[in-house]
């Protein structure tokens, strides 16, 4: 189984030894992801609220069994490369040099990635439908692939990525709304995750030509090597955290079919949208601190801490109130058919 103001081209954090400035712009950047993040997720939110309810528990699991699944075969995709380039432009800055060097590797992952994913068919559940529905997620790689949000998150224009995500999950939830009225029509599901993540990545090249001058770049695949390295080291720490992450919805498909994974996804999706808000968080703060850690020990530590404090002051309210509002919150949310 994932959020912008005109901004200068430049990093926000800089090496002006203005400590105050380096400390408050990565926060209001933060902010401004945030904001975007937060109304993007509503939308997820609510279409797969509007899912379940209409495709009933066994195809909502089924649906989340492949969404679970297709996390992986992301992963193999991206290999650390978001991350990496995120970081590299934060402390360089050479955006159309870096494009070129980034881009032909994401595509030849998203091949490599999606002929996995066929490969490794005969594995899943002998499920016709799921196969079907995982296929078509697959597609998604490509289109994925495509999207140059990393740009501007290494930039630190969080306005801007704020925006594209909004873009990507407005299209996905009316175009849900307006298509999936019948359990028959969940094969449309990953073709409009399709057609969103087209339209995110269609944001963000109509923004990169805007202010990088085209997007026509000096592609190269010469020290692929040397990106790929420091990029899987990244890959393999954000892969653990998503084993951690959807890893129960993986094992329960494959034990208990795709009944019990609707069940349990239903009662999980309100704790993956509170999960989402740190992530978020420090999805945000990343390319700050990259910057601060190359140019400023002390201000990289100050950020930190103020991060980790923050999360602590938020993390047992919503931890406390969630579990005694559990029941009443599904009943709501999801009906009767998913408290058995």
């Amino acid at each position: 189984m994932h959020l912008r103001l005109d901004e200068p081209a430049g990093p926000v954090v800089d090496s002006s030894g203005h400590r105050g400035a380096l400390l408050a712009n990565p926060f209001r950047n933060i902010l401004k992801l945030a904001a975007g993040d937060f109304l993007a997720k509503t939308l997820y939110f609510l279409s797969f609220v509007y899912l379940a309810r209409i495709l009933g528990v066994r195809h909502f699991g089924i649906l989340e069994f492949a969404n679970a699944l297709l996390t992986y075969f992301l992963l193999i995709s991206d290999a650390g490369l978001e991350r990496w380039s995120v970081r590299e432009l934060a402390q360089t800055g050479d955006v159309r040099s870096l494009a070129g060097r980034v881009m032909p590797l994401r595509f030849l992952l998203a091949g490599a990635a999606f002929s996995v994913l066929l490969l490794s068919l005969p594995l899943f559940p002998d499920d016709p439908l799921l196969r079907q529905v995982l296929i078509l997620f697959g597609l998604s790689l490509f289109a994925q692939a495509a999207s140059l949000k990393w740009v501007f998150m290494g930039q630190q224009k969080m306005n801007r990525v704020a925006v594209g995500l909004v873009v990507g999950q407005m299209v996905f939830a009316l175009a849900v709304f307006a298509s999936v009225r019948t359990p028959a029509q969940l094969v449309w599901v990953p073709v409009l995750r399709m057609a969103s993540d087209l339209a995110l990545a269609g944001y963000f090249a109509w923004r990169f030509a805007q202010e990088h001058g085209g997007i026509r770049l000096p592609l190269a695949l010469l020290g692929a090597r040397s990106i790929l390295g420091p990029a899987l080291t990244l890959g393999v720490l954000r892969a653990l955290a998503v084993i951690n992450y959807n890893f129960d919805a993986v094992l329960l498909g494959f034990l208990a079919g795709a009944t019990s994974v609707g069940w349990y996804s239903a009662a999980y999706k309100p704790v993956t949208v509170a999960l989402a808000m740190p992530l978020t968080y420090f999805v945000g703060l990343f390319p700050a601190l990259s910057s601060a850690y190359a140019e400023n020990k002390e201000d990289f530590r100050s950020i930190v801490s103020r991060s980790l404090r923050l999360a602590a002051s938020l993390s047992v309210p919503l931890g406390v109130g969630g579990a005694m509002l559990a029941e009443p919150i599904i009943l709501l949310l999801f009906g009767p058919a998913y408290a058995p």
